[in-house]
């Protein structure tokens, strides 16, 4: 028996219906480059209303707050983080609780290609989740190849996060000792700067990952 069999008659959305959203957003952002920034920080919130006023099936309220930064040493080590905050109210449907939304668009949360890289995707959702997120890309340089202008960015990571029950437990409660850790590595490919093929594995305690995909996770 699956979880959703088993657990059907409590969860909110089981038979399906409308899901429409109002969303509210506001960014700051000074970034040197947006794709591929090597310096600068960049804040953002989003409110997400849910209501029959949308024609939605549903009355909830989604709320996002991130914040990334970027550093370079050396012209070529660059430091990146990102830190971000999703709570979902509990009379949302349960499949809006297993996303993040940023700038970028809806990241699956948590566990994914963007989210707790190593973990499968989705792998643990709930009203609140936390990520913390940490980078180190290395620029080895550029080369032409037919006229098209091809990069190389090795590149470290580690992912930490957790799902809660209510908005106030991620601060009050923040139970690291259960944080879902993830980490890896890999290489990203700029070709002709602004579009980055990346290829990576994350571990996690669960398992492994591979992804071959395009831009960076932040």
């Amino acid at each position: 028996q699956t979880r959703f069999a088993r657990d059907r008659d409590s969860l909110i959305g089981a038979d399906g219906g409308w899901t429409n959203l109002l969303v509210l957003g506001v960014k700051f952002d000074e970034r040197d480059f947006e794709p591929n920034p090597k310096s600068g920080f960049m804040a953002e919130y989003f409110l997400e209303l849910s209501g029959a006023y949308v024609g939605s099936s549903f009355d909830y309220i989604r709320q996002s707050l991130a914040a990334r930064g970027f550093y370079t040493l050396f012209d070529r080590l660059t430091l990146a983080s990102r830190l971000s905050f999703t709570y979902t109210t509990t009379d949302a449907p349960f499949y809006e609780k297993s996303s993040m939304t940023f700038f970028e668009g809806r990241r699956d949360a948590l566990g994914g290609i963007r989210t707790a890289r190593g973990y499968l995707q989705e792998r643990f959702i709930a009203n609140g989740i936390s990520l913390l997120q940490a980078e180190m890309r290395y620029t080895i340089g550029d080369t032409l190849i037919f006229g098209q202008r091809f990069g190389l960015q090795p590149f470290m990571f580690a992912d930490v996060g957790n799902v809660y029950d209510t908005m106030g437990d991620m601060f009050t409660k923040p139970r690291l000792d259960e944080a879902k850790v993830s980490y890896g590595g890999g290489i990203v490919i700029p070709w002709n700067l602004s579009t980055l093929i990346h290829v990576f594995m994350g571990y996690s305690d669960e398992g492994a990952s591979m992804s071959i995909n395009f831009m960076h996770a932040f």
